[in-house]
């Protein structure tokens, strides 16, 4: 049952879990094959509202009961969600709560035992999961969110993106199927979609900033960064005065060339290089200390070819 009003998961088809004070429900909804590496698994979740220490989520399990994954939501401080997996019991992910529901949530396997999951316009979480067998259904649930209607957990669409295994022939009627033609997508070699973000080519788009560091997809691919790691970015670093001269940090990547240039005024603009510099082996910070316009100065890094 479901209330068109209440729930928020973008469909007219859905279904709803309630649970009043001291009862639980619950629904088991097995895949047609287990989750592979590389396959994404995607749902419309609205958690609604929630007694005070009430959850209701969902949980990925193994043929054998066992739930690797579980993401869920906790009525009461701190109002965010929450998620169990291979590090550890009710781990706060740092998303804030809503009661109009999250669109959509998609968890992907990186490995046999890790996973990466997306959530709206938040940054990607990865981590480990629980040990155990291949994912083979999903498990949702209800501990007590609550006797009104307002408190009904609703979960929509879900669809699973499992990517092409075999190198055989697939004949699929347009537009269902499209395979590539080339080896990249939108400038960026199909080989490093794949490394970041396995069986979601939805999201390889250059333009794209997934891990809201301020840096698309096309600029991590050029600077050798991670794109799902907002802490894995080209940016300086630091900045200090030595005497006359001015020392400059900025993190780097091992192979890459990099220029630091100067410039005494913004206007008019005139850069100026002041510095080359390679990173070596397991360099991920280099320093430059160069002489320092005076009165004033302004510096920037940027990538050589």
């Amino acid at each position: 049952s479901f209330a068109a009003t209440n729930m928020n998961v973008n469909t007219f088809y859905g279904f709803s879990l309630r649970a009043g004070a001291g009862s639980f429900a619950f629904a088991h909804r097995p895949f047609a094959a287990p989750l592979a590496v590389g396959s994404s698994f995607t749902v419309n979740f609205d958690s609604n509202l929630l007694d005070a220490g009430r959850t209701v989520g969902f949980s990925l399990a193994d043929a054998g009961g066992t739930n690797r994954f579980t993401f869920f939501a906790r009525g009461g401080a701190p109002n965010i969600y929450g998620i169990r997996d291979g590090a550890g019991t009710n781990t706060n992910t740092g998303i804030v709560y809503t009661t109009t529901g999250l669109l959509p949530v998609t968890f992907t396997m990186i490995s046999s035992n890790s996973y990466r999951l997306v959530t709206g316009t938040n940054a990607p979480i990865t981590n480990t999961l629980v040990a155990g067998g291949a994912i083979s259904g999903l498990v949702a649930s209800n501990n007590s969110a609550g006797g009104s209607i307002d408190n009904a957990f609703y979960l929509g669409d879900m669809s699973i993106l499992s990517p092409v295994t075999s190198n055989q022939p697939v004949r699929v009627a347009a537009p269902y199927v499209v395979l590539p033609t080339s080896a990249s997508t939108d400038g960026i070699p199909d080989s490093w979609w794949s490394t970041y973000f396995p069986g979601d080519p939805g999201s390889w788009v250059a333009a794209n900033d997934p891990d809201l560091d301020g840096q698309s997809n096309a600029a991590e691919y050029a600077a050798g960064t991670i794109p799902t790691d907002p802490s894995s970015v080209f940016r300086i670093t630091g900045f200090a005065l030595a005497g006359t001269n001015v020392q400059v940090t900025w993190s780097s990547v091992p192979g890459k060339a990099y220029l630091l240039q100067g410039t005494p005024s913004l206007q008019p603009l005139s850069w100026s290089n002041a510095a080359a510099a390679t990173a070596g082996g397991g360099e991920t910070n280099l320093t430059r200390e160069v002489p320092g316009p005076a009165p004033q100065g302004f510096f920037r890094v940027i990538l050589s070819p």
